[in-house]
């Protein structure tokens, strides 16, 4: 199994995006698979519908994710914790703060590419403490946005499950 396949099944569980649909008042717009109708429009084109979200099938989302958020983990280069922890904080916080967050944890410039130095770092590193780092940078951040107070419950929840699972990988 790929890093990516590991990532999106992971993604795709309960635990982190599902594979329900859902809108507001629950969440802030319309989502399935923890994609939203913006996204799935830029993706799929401006005639996309709600109802074509509602009725997304699990192997378009993961094409989705593959081209618009699997460009940090797409070459398999990273440790399968590492990988999968960076994929979710890309899908959930993007790609420059998932990137950084990797390279502070593993000692390197934080410029936002996962290049050479990266990855042999990563490689290089103690997984569960890196693992652990990178959660704990992703909750610092979550915190300091307005809408703790509505997610961060679900938030944490997906971190501890997040955290689990890396250390499964």
């Amino acid at each position: 199994m790929t890093a990516f396949d590991a990532a999106m099944k992971w993604l795709l569980s309960p635990d982190a995006e599902g594979t329900k649909y859902a809108e507001p008042p629950h969440i802030d717009q319309p989502t399935k698979y923890g994609i939203t109708l913006p996204i799935l429009r830029e993706w799929a084109g401006p005639e996309t519908t709600k109802d074509d979200l509602k009725d997304l099938p699990p192997e378009a989302a993961g094409e989705l994710y593959k081209e618009f958020f699997s460009e940090p983990i797409e070459r398999d280069d990273l440790p399968p914790g590492l990988a999968l922890v960076t994929f979710d904080a890309t899908v959930n916080s993007g790609q420059g703060h998932a990137v950084r967050w990797l390279q502070a944890a593993i000692g390197v410039p934080q410029d936002g590419v996962v290049g050479p130095r990266t990855i042999l770092a990563a490689k290089s590193a103690e997984q569960g403490p890196t693992i652990c780092d990178i959660l704990l940078m992703r909750e610092n951040y979550l915190k300091a946005l307005p809408k703790w107070q509505k997610y961060g419950k679900g938030w944490t929840n997906r971190l501890t499950a997040l955290k689990l699972a890396a250390f499964d990988a």
